[in-house]
């Protein structure tokens, strides 16, 4: 009888575990990343808030800077300078002058003045009541005053330079004669006085119609001036 062997015991079947149950492997799987995009994309640029760009300036003619303009620039800016401060000058020269308008009436101003003059320097001469020789030196001195001022207004204002021929050109000759004649014939006084008092009127029209083409200021004070002294030799010679 053949001896019997040993009983072993079958080994039980293991349970299988469903796959959510499976367990974790000891190295977890690599996850790979998606690439980055390429570019400045990775990484915001800020510099348009730490370095703000700077307005640039503009000045006259499109921000001209002398330090980097060229030659050709700054000639050009000085001209145009020199253009508005010329435009200036007319304009204030114009509006203390009254424009050129006035001119030609205010120079006949002047040689009505010089015509009056010659008339009262005669007077001064030959003249032998007092009171009549007194007004002659009167007009004489106030019309020599006149005339200095308005020179100098011409001068001053418009660059007008009047001559002494220029303004002797209203002296009379027959005014002259005439009162050569008087003197002659003892008539001078009377002459004189006649004489004078039209002149003057004729002066205080040209008065009054320079004053109306005159726009300056200061001229027009003049020509206002001169009327109101011409009113006070008429009223010494008892017109």
């Amino acid at each position: 009888m053949q001896p019997q062997q040993p009983y072993d015991s079958p080994t039980p079947p293991q349970p299988t575990l469903p796959a959510s149950a499976q367990p974790l492997p000891a190295t977890p799987p690599t996850v790979t990343q998606p690439p980055l995009p390429s570019g400045n994309a990775a990484t915001p640029n800020y510099d348009f808030i730490l370095n703000p760009q700077k307005p640039t300036r503009s000045g006259v003619l499109g921000g001209l800077n002398f330090a980097t303009s060229s030659t050709p620039k700054r000639v050009l800016f000085v001209a145009v300078g020199i253009v508005v401060l010329f435009m200036a000058f007319t304009v204030i020269k114009g509006a203390f002058s009254g424009g050129n308008n006035a001119l030609p009436a205010l120079v006949g101003i002047v040689q009505d003045q010089q015509a009056l003059l010659n008339i009262a320097a005669s007077g001064t001469q030959h003249v032998t009541a007092q009171n009549l020789k007194n007004s002659a030196y009167t007009a004489q001195l106030s019309l020599q005053s006149d005339q200095s001022q308005l020179l100098t207004y011409l001068k001053q204002a418009d660059g007008r330079k009047v001559g002494v021929k220029e303004a002797n050109l209203k002296v009379s000759a027959a005014i002259t004669n005439q009162l050569n004649s008087a003197l002659a014939s003892s008539t001078f006084d009377s002459t004189y006085s006649s004489t004078m008092q039209t002149q003057l009127k004729a002066y205080q029209q040209d008065l009054q119609q320079t004053y109306l083409q005159e726009k300056g200021p200061h001229g027009r004070a003049l020509l206002s001036a001169f009327y109101d002294e011409s009113n006070l030799l008429l009223k010494q010679l008892g017109s």
